[in-house]
């Protein structure tokens, strides 16, 4: 399945928008579709998975973050992906974390150890 052009743009876009709250609905969405078996190409998955490991490691929102983290969690995917597909989110310090999104990281990190 593909989600196509014009709605990756689009999420792409609301992931990186001035407004917190649009980048969790983004976030929110990301996941939602997730959800939906095969909604995503495979280079569709591996773009989204980078950008919100990348917009996670740097997000001020804590909320935000709590989604995008949520989000690259439910994409990402250990046969088609690799470490360096979420190292930005894995290399936020721990201390900036609140205790779900530490989940979250260790998920990935157990994905990637699995």
């Amino acid at each position: 399945m593909s989600i196509g052009r014009e709605r990756l743009g689009r999420l792409l876009s609301n992931l990186v928008a001035d407004s917190a709250s649009t980048r969790e609905e983004a976030a929110e969405t990301v996941s939602d579709w997730a959800d939906s078996h095969d909604t995503y190409s495979d280079f569709e998955a591996r773009i989204l998975v980078r950008s919100l490991a990348l917009v996670a490691a740097f997000e001020e929102s804590v909320v935000a973050r709590e989604a995008e983290l949520n989000a690259l969690s439910d994409l990402f995917s250990p046969t088609s992906m690799a470490v360096d597909d979420v190292a930005p989110a894995l290399n936020i310090p721990e201390r900036n974390l609140g205790p779900s999104e530490r989940e979250y990281i260790k998920g990935l990190h157990d994905l990637l150890d699995g």
